[in-house]
């Protein structure tokens, strides 16, 4: 389900649509600070949790958010027209580096604005390399061997799960994608290449 809400930035309202049930809403600070960041304008606010954002228990997996949130809670964050990035981080290891990620973001795509939330996947069956599994409400890709008990660093993007880390290969940033990808059954293919349109701003707001 697509659900429509609000920012309000000074006199500027923007529509949001954020999809899946963890939807975010956004209000300005009383008195807001501006950032530019890229050449982007950015205002103090903070992000509305409207939903529980908790850990997801399959047959294949767990898959735990870095941060867990309850509807209501309230986090600090800096907002532009079409993106909002808390203030909180946590690191997450990505091969032999640690990087620190907002722990809640969103983010406007081709499709409209999706939420982000880094998490930690642990698998509970091994999956060959180049696998594709349908199991438990999910269809999971990866593109190298996981083992039973391997933790995955991922983000939560809507209904998808996707590496931080990127699949080998790939010709340019453009191109990237994550090794291992875990979409509902819900997720249409048509919904795939916006989901891993926002990783990659994610990814490349984070510097990699």
């Amino acid at each position: 389900m697509t659900t429509a809400c609000p920012i309000r930035l000074g006199s500027a309202l923007i529509a949001l649509f954020l999809l899946g049930a963890s939807s975010i809403t956004t209000a300005q600070t009383s008195v807001p600070s501006i950032t530019i960041t890229n050449g982007r304008t950015f205002l103090a606010g903070e992000i509305s949790i409207s939903a529980d954002i908790s850990a997801i228990d399959t047959k294949v997996f767990t898959c735990t958010p870095v941060q867990p949130f309850k509807k209501g809670d309230k986090v600090a964050a800096q907002v532009s027209e079409d993106q909002a990035w808390s203030v909180d981080k946590r690191a997450l290891r990505v091969g032999a580096n640690q990087v620190t990620y907002p722990i809640l973001a969103m983010v406007k795509s081709s499709d409209g604005f999706h939420s982000i939330f880094p998490a930690l996947l642990k698998s509970k069956i091994d999956i060959r390399a180049s696998e594709t599994l349908r199991l438990d409400g999910y269809q999971v890709e990866t593109k190298r061997a996981v083992k039973a008990g391997d933790t995955i660093p991922v983000l939560l993007i809507g209904d998808a799960l996707l590496s931080v880390e990127p699949a080998d290969g790939a010709k340019d940033k453009s191109d990237t994608k994550p090794w291992f990808a875990a979409y509902k059954d819900s997720t249409k293919l048509s919904d795939r290449p916006a989901l891993v349109e926002v990783w990659r701003v994610e990814n490349e707001h984070v510097g990699r």
